[in-house]
């Protein structure tokens, strides 16, 4: 997005066309970032990966961000994942679902840290067995869930007459 770019210079396909490279505009790099992904097609992908971004330049940690789309062919993301630990990386972040998944099946105990984005629960997918507990490994799981209950209590301490909430959903997703 056009804040993003204003921080940072992207350059599409900076080796390979499944690569992109996004530096700081204003300062050298002092960490390095791989962001696996399953596809450059998903809006949410887009908009987890500009909220990345934005993160770190707004806590004045100036990265260098190498993204990756895997276009779901597991041989490739291997490949991104042994060029991590060639480099080294200092973090790796998977966005998405499915790129979580292939960390936690391919990544656990390296040591190179792992962060989740945009990914679905964690317990229910099954990548632990309590939230509470965490994962016990080099990767740190987060979930676009959130509980109903959590949900609620945010809502009334935001706003505190709240005495009506609608729902919509749909039955496909």
């Amino acid at each position: 997005d056009p804040a993003t770019r204003d921080d940072y210079a992207i350059t599409i396909g900076a080796e390979t066309p499944d690569r992109n490279l996004a530096m700081p505009n204003d300062r050298a790099p002092e960490k390095r970032v791989l962001l696996l992904i399953p596809s450059p097609s998903v809006e949410a992908y887009s908009l987890a990966v500009n909220t990345i971004l934005r993160g770190f330049n707004d806590a004045n940690l100036p990265t260098r961000f190498d993204i990756w789309y895997y276009n779901k062919d597991e041989a490739l993301a291997l490949e991104a994942l042994e060029w991590a630990y060639a480099q080294p990386v200092d973090l790796i972040m998977s966005v998405g679902s499915s790129a979580t998944s292939f960390l936690a099946q391919h990544h656990t105990g390296h040591t190179i840290p792992a962060v989740t984005s945009a990914s679905k629960d964690p317990v229910a997918s099954g990548h632990l067995t309590d939230a509470a507990r965490g994962s016990g490994t080099n990767i740190a799981y987060t979930s676009i869930n959130v509980e109903t209950d959590t949900l609620v209590a945010y809502l009334r301490r935001l706003v505190p007459g709240l005495t009506t909430i609608g729902l919509l959903y749909a039955t496909d997703n």
